[in-house]
């Protein structure tokens, strides 16, 4: 699962036998000080090779073993559980690590990290992306949601803290009203205890540890009983010598806020008596869909789908098993939500389309085109008369699938289809959509280092609807990535995302702005020479028209420090040889501590493509484990690596850098230079 595995190998499983005395010792001993196991661990995961990360030791290593490798080795029937039994940082098993904070044991009230030095580092090396502002580790994105009541948005991710016994991870919690200023709240919800009464309720049912869970808007939810508000459903990981049901070691549990209309930041989370909904399942519930029967449902890692037969029922827990939908792909973190909105300036294809849709078939869900937000004005992919081109062009005649399906395996990926639910407590379908069969095959979300990702219903500024999409940046300590709109654009028959329109007020003045260069021969290059102290971090956006011949076309980020000289990305581009596409693709590529290689799909009607490049730099020593925003277009796929990311946009190529030093923005070269398709590939 990627390199940084390679250098942390899992030996064989324990027995059982072993797993339970070294249980049996963690009680006994202290939370496994000077246990018998202690060196069979330490042989598994701290390889010495896995401890060279800066801050961490063994840290990143070992989550990269947890979200990935110990979800896949056979014979465990809770793998992650198990996995992190045996985790250690340095000499010191991750359950002790999580377990003591900075005034002791780790409880409510008490859950900033005690390692200093892994806050102050990390503090100040981010910029603009959500993360645990105590140096706490975290991972995946939890069960982010707007709240109607009170007009907040709010983040949840997995925080490696817990109360007593347990191992964690736990329930971060941020807030904002605008997805620009962000606020940490206290923990959301504690392992093995109910903190929004007093005194402190505890709760048996899930002593081990919060796993990633999901939120759901619920009619009857809010404070008056009749409006929508807001549910998270979790899985909590059990512990069979204090809750005798637990045999998989999973469960499915909800949380509500506790004194909702009083309290606008939710800050307390209260378990209902009614908890467990569901016993004995697997980890990763998705957010439930709503289908047109007014059945909720649910599905899990395992595939299996779970529902409840009204609103009334899934706020009073009555949930019930349904069966394994083998349409469902096994994954983690999955996600199913309907057909998003098209992608601004293709909205009259996708309208086209709809009309189509709505005479040709009839499907189980609501699809409305016209709850299009707005993207960067600056920044639209193509003009409105371009789009309007397009249609001549867009040969797809069939109506529009319906859902689009997200799993979580080696990288994030979706596809898109038709969901069909005929009625209450039968499974149905998810299958290709006729016309649309390409798009049912799956397709990576994002190149690089980006997990588990978490989707949600937004609001825009005006008040429509959006989908946005929230990762997890798998660098080291974990960070929240940016958020991502999704639109479909039905030109180009894909799924596109994009920074939302938010993250442009970002943005300061510009500091050099030039225009109309022309391009005379190839092997040119142009040199925006930036002048000492302008900027320690930069973003540049250079839009080319579509070149006549085969060009490739390079930007590169050259810094004036010689250790690194220069990051940059290309596209090698060729105009199609048909000219009835909708669209084509070029290859694409970004180069810094590695090469990153993608396909960057256009739309024919387009006439000029942009690439954009920021860099983040710090003049401090400390390395960076932070990225940057795209404020661009719509992004089909990033990459991302500790020094460098891109974002494949429609009709956009985004580069980032993310070096250690100033003066880090020395120079901006753009360089054209003859390009060869391999169809007609010169010999020189």
């Amino acid at each position: 699962q990627g390199s940084q595995l390679t250098l942390c190998s899992i030996a064989a499983r324990p027995s059982a036998a072993e797993h339970e005395g070294e249980r049996r010792s963690k009680r006994g001993e202290g939370r496994g000080r000077g246990n018998p196991y202690s060196e069979r661990i330490t042989r598994r995961i701290g390889h010495p090779a896995c401890c060279q990360m800066p801050h961490t030791g063994c840290g990143m290593c070992i989550f990269v073993l947890l979200r990935s490798a110990a979800a896949y080795l056979p014979g465990l029937e809770n793998p992650l559980q198990e996995a992190t039994d045996d985790a250690f940082i340095g000499d010191r098993p991750l359950y002790e690590y999580t377990t003591q904070c900075t005034k002791g044991p780790c409880a409510p009230g008490n859950d900033a990290c005690a390692d200093t030095t892994i806050a102050s580092s990390r503090l100040s090396s981010v910029a603009y992306h959500l993360r645990d502002t105590h140096g706490c580790i975290e991972n995946d994105p939890n069960g982010p949601v707007f709240d109607p009541v009170h007009g907040v948005f709010h983040h949840f991710f997995q925080l490696h803290v817990a109360y007593d016994d347990g191992r964690g991870p736990i329930y971060g919690h941020l807030v904002s009203r605008d997805l620009i200023h962000w606020a940490q709240m206290p923990t959301a919800i504690w392992n093995g205890l109910d903190a929004s009464v007093s005194p402190q309720r505890t709760t048996p049912y899930d002593t081990v540890a919060i796993y990633t869970g999901s939120a759901v808007v619920v009619p009857g939810a809010a404070p008056d009983g009749k409006g929508d508000g807001v549910v998270q459903i979790y899985p909590g990981l059990c512990d069979a010598a204090v809750w005798p049901d637990c045999k998989s070691g999973t469960l499915l549990a909800q949380a509500v806020p506790a004194a909702y209309a009083a309290d606008p930041l939710l800050t307390n989370w209260s378990k209902p008596k009614y908890n467990p909904i569901v016993e004995n399942t697997q980890r990763d519930p998705s957010s439930p869909w709503r289908t047109p029967s007014g059945e909720w449902r649910l599905r899990t890692y395992d595939s299996m789908v779970y529902g409840a037969a009204s609103d009334a029922d899934l706020l009073a827990g009555k949930w019930y098993t349904i069966g394994k939908n083998f349409d469902f792909e096994q994954a983690e973190c999955p996600s199913l939500y309907p057909l998003p909105p098209p992608t601004p300036g293709f909205d009259v294809a996708l309208d086209a389309a709809t009309r189509r849709s709505t005479a040709a078939a009839t499907t189980t869900t609501t699809i409305s085109p016209s709850s299009s937000s707005s993207t960067f004005p600056a920044f639209l992919p193509s003009s409105n008369t371009a789009a309007t081109a397009a249609v001549a062009s867009f040969t797809a005649a069939a109506a529009l699938p319906t859902h689009v399906h997200k799993t979580s395996h080696s990288g994030d990926w979706w596809q898109v289809g038709n969901y069909e639910a005929p009625s209450a407590r039968v499974l149905g379908s998810f299958k290709p959509a006729n016309g649309w069969e390409d798009l049912f095959t799956q397709r990576k979300m994002d190149q690089g280092h980006f997990y588990a990702s978490k989707d949600s219903e937004f609001p825009t500024r005006s008040g429509e609807r959006r989908r946005v999409n929230w990762g997890w940046a798998t660098v080291p300590m974990g960070l929240q990535s940016l958020p991502r709109e999704i639109t479909f654009n039905a030109v180009t028959r894909t799924l596109e995302q994009a920074p939302i329109e938010e993250l442009v007020d970002l943005r300061g003045p510009a500091a050099f702005s030039a225009h109309d260069f022309k391009i005379a021969q190839m092997d040119t290059e142009i040199v925006l020479t930036v002048p000492p102290g302008v900027a320690e971090q930069c973003e540049v956006v250079v839009s080319i028209a579509m070149p006549t011949s085969p060009t490739t076309i390079r930007l590169a980020a050259v810094s004036a420090d010689p250790d690194h000289p220069r990051t940059e990305c290309s596209i090698d581009y060729s105009a199609p040889n048909a000219t009835d596409l909708s669209y084509y693709e070029v290859p694409v590529a970004c180069s810094s501590s590695r090469v990153y290689r993608d396909v960057l799909r256009i739309a024919t009607s387009e006439k000029s493509m942009s690439l954009l490049s920021k860099r983040h730099c710090a003049s401090s020593s400390a390395p960076m484990h932070g990225t940057t925003s795209c404020s661009t277009g719509s992004c089909l796929k990033q990459s991302y690596s500790s020094k460098s990311k891109v974002w494949l946009c429609h009709a956009w190529m985004c580069m980032f850098t993310h070096i250690v030093f100033s003066e880090c923005c020395a120079q901006i070269r753009v360089h054209f230079s003859p390009f060869w398709p391999r169809s007609s590939r010169s010999p020189a």
